[in-house]
């Protein structure tokens, strides 16, 4: 049972019902009771605008346009020292992240939904889980969904800290500043916490440095104590939470499992009123460490796939985007009408394997202002050759993928053969078992699987199939893909020649030996 922070009961109640529903939801049949203005750190009072006196005792100032917090008159050397490690651009509402990915008005509500009634302690299968693993393939939308859920929950008051991990940049594809970031935000909110922050580090202003461990209980564990001994408690199952969004986007896989062994041991040994949502894709360190006994008791997981529509939001996105295209666009008059024609979108959307990522790149160059929209659909359905880079974000997404592949030449004959599979030039059987794959390619068994295990966000290796109906695209067309350009003609010649292999060495085993046990099912 999670133990969550109470208000007192004389603050409970409200002159006027104040409700917030999740961005796009227009049902009320779900209302998520607002957090009340003085939980709020920046709160004022209504009537006189004023500083207020929160539950904590702490005093607000604002003088010559700074807001200033004096908390009984301490020195705040300690937590200026926190400030300076931080990782500005991790904030969900920083400005270096400058028009970040959200969800688009009406679409993700259900997987929403789910995040929310757990944060809330709302559903009863999941009250004892205090870490979500919100994950799904490359470009699924996993960090609109964070950032969404970030400021619904800061407005609401019930967002502790959130760490937007950021591959290229270098203060937040690292874990250095993770626990400074969330710390400094634990105590923007809390004052109890902001001293006892500013207390460690007086003594130990190299607290930042330590290791992940140490600065876990110094950083989030210590504070958030001292909040719970000042503050009443009850057993609703909500708490505050913290949202860490690409986690596989911190450059060393080794420090993705450190971070989340600090984490599960953490929340299992303090037995903290927080929740953790941590999104990524399946990597393999990731999906190992979450797939571990020690996990079972406090993790649920929310896997984006189909079942929470993500094919019908992406068909929504594109008729309304279109739609506001044609209304609004400054080259409006020269587009047909109607335009598109239905069967146009849903090939978008079945190019796009419900993955947003897809179709916000689609959108993106249609909305160009230079250009005539219907002009540039023709080059996305290819009817007209393109004179530019249509899917340069989605090319640099694969490009940034693949790069992390070590045999990168054993990886495309793989999935060139993957391809050949559905090529009616081998008419090739099913082939579902890795294995098959192995013994095919007179690899050792298992083989496939670690070689492809860098690139389970964007394949399925268990089914044999891409993630990505727009990935074969990428990889069958040089000016996009580059290095990672397959040329099937070329791979054509080796695929057949390993078969007359398999063909030669089965005719000469049956002639020696009899018939072969085992041998790939083509």
């Amino acid at each position: 049972m999670t133990t969550s922070l109470a208000l007192p009961e004389d603050k409970r109640q409200r002159s006027s019902t104040h409700v917030a529903v999740c961005p796009g939801y227009r049902d009320n049949s779900w209302l998520i009771p607002s957090a009340p203005s003085y939980f709020h750190p920046l709160a004022m009072d209504d009537n006189t605008k004023s500083p207020s006196t929160s539950m904590f005792g702490s005093n607000l100032m604002i003088t010559g346009g700074t807001f200033v917090q004096q908390i009984q008159g301490i020195s705040e050397t300690g937590f200026l020292t926190l400030k300076n490690a931080v990782a500005p651009g991790a904030f969900h509402n920083s400005g270096d992240r400058f028009d970040p990915p959200k969800c688009y008005p009406n679409t993700r509500v259900a997987i929403m939904k789910k995040i929310i009634d757990w944060a809330m302690g709302q559903d009863p299968n999941k009250r004892d889980a205090l870490i979500m693993w919100l994950h799904g393939a490359a470009g699924a939308g996993k960090s609109a969904i964070a950032q969404s859920i970030a400021e619904m929950c800061y407005a609401e008051g019930t967002l502790l800290a959130s760490f937007f991990f950021g591959r290229s940049d270098s203060n937040r594809n690292t874990p250095k500043a993770l626990f400074s970031t969330i710390a400094y935000q634990i105590g923007l909110m809390f004052p109890q916490a902001r001293q006892k922050l500013n207390q460690i580090m007086d003594h130990d202003s190299l607290m930042p440095t330590r290791s992940l461990e140490t600065q876990f209980f110094a950083l989030v564990v210590q504070p958030m104590w001292e909040v719970l001994n000042s503050s009443p408690s009850s057993e609703d199952g909500s708490a505050l939470f913290i949202i860490i969004d690409g986690l596989d986007e911190c450059l060393d896989v080794v420090f993705q499992r450190k971070i989340l062994d600090v984490i599960i041991s953490g929340v299992k040994t303090y037995h903290l009123p927080v929740k953790f949502l941590i999104a990524s894709r399946p990597e393999q360190e990731i999906s190992t460490r979450f797939g571990a006994a020690d996990t079972h008791a406090i993790l649920t997981r929310l896997f984006l796939d189909d079942g929470y529509q993500s094919v019908a939001d992406i068909e929504l996105f594109f008729r309304e985007k279109f739609k506001s295209i044609a209304q609004s666009h400054p080259f409006k008059r020269y587009i047909p009408r109607p335009w598109p024609k239905d069967d146009v979108i849903q090939e978008l959307v079945h190019r796009s394997s419900g993955q947003f990522i897809y179709a916000a790149t689609v959108v993106k160059y249609l909305e160009s202002n230079r250009h005539k929209p219907h002009q540039r659909l023709e080059v996305i359905m290819e009817a007209h050759p393109a004179k530019d880079q249509p899917f340069a974000e989605l090319d640099a997404l694969y490009s940034q993928i693949f790069s992390s592949v070590q045999d990168i030449d054993l990886v495309l004959l793989i999935l060139a053969f993957m391809m050949a599979l559905n090529d009616p030039f081998f008419r090739f059987g099913p082939f579902y078992d890795p294995d098959d794959y192995d013994l095919f390619l007179f690899l050792d068994p298992g083989d496939i699987r670690v070689q492809l295990s860098g690139l389970t966000s964007v394949i399925d290796i268990s089914k044999g199939h891409f993630r990505h109906a727009s990935l074969p695209d990428f990889l069958l067309d040089k000016s996009r893909s580059a290095p990672f350009f397959i040329n099937m003609t070329q791979y054509r010649t080796e695929l057949v020649r390993k078969s007359l292999q398999h063909i030669s060495g089965r005719l000469f085993l049956i002639y020696c030996t009899g018939p072969v046990v085992r041998q790939p099912n083509f």
